[in-house]
């Protein structure tokens, strides 16, 4: 096993875990908020789906599927603030008011990206040469954010949020099921 197959099974072992969450959740479910500051378990699936995406243009593609397959042109985003970067676009610094206002798509169509960016990410992942895992990918973030460290990132990131999502569904009341 090398690290890609290492970060391949980590991947698909923690989407497991966030399918089996979400399935069957509800449109009301997607977008309830324990406080008008908190994330809603729709904010959080797609910024889980994003950063993915986002990650694979660090690691080399040539343009995110965000773009790319149309996306961003089908989901309604809040109005982004005018010193915008692309990593707006993942969910990163947005306000409790851009989270309150975000209308997540169904939870279908949020799945179907989600199935599209990793099948993408998964054909990225086998085509990296491993003597390249110390080079810097992401100089404008940090000279230390190696093609490792992304690979790090991947593997966690989405666990992380999962804590996330577990807790609100613990929280949701039962008012919400309809």
């Amino acid at each position: 096993m090398d690290v890609r197959d290492y970060v391949a099974d980590a991947i698909a072992r923690t989407r497991t875990g966030t399918l089996n969450m979400v399935e069957g959740l509800t449109p009301r479910q997607l977008t309830w908020q324990i406080t008008p500051e908190a994330n809603t378990i729709g904010f959080l699936l797609f910024h889980i789906f994003r950063v993915e995406d986002y990650f694979m243009r660090v690691l080399g593609a040539e343009q995110e599927l965000w773009r790319r397959d149309g996306w961003d042109q089908r989901w309604a985003l809040p109005e982004p603030p005018a010193d915008v970067t692309g990593i707006w676009f993942t969910g990163n610094s947005w306000t409790p008011e851009d989270v309150a206002s975000f209308q997540p798509p169904p939870l279908d169509d949020m799945l179907a990206y989600a199935a599209a960016v990793r099948e993408a990410f998964l054909d990225r992942l086998r085509s990296l040469d491993l003597s390249r895992l110390q080079d810097t990918v992401w100089p404008r973030r940090s000279p230390t954010v190696t093609v490792v460290r992304i690979l790090q990132m991947v593997a966690h990131h989405e666990s992380e949020h999962n804590g996330h999502i577990g807790f609100i569904l613990g929280l949701l009341p039962s008012s919400e099921s309809a």
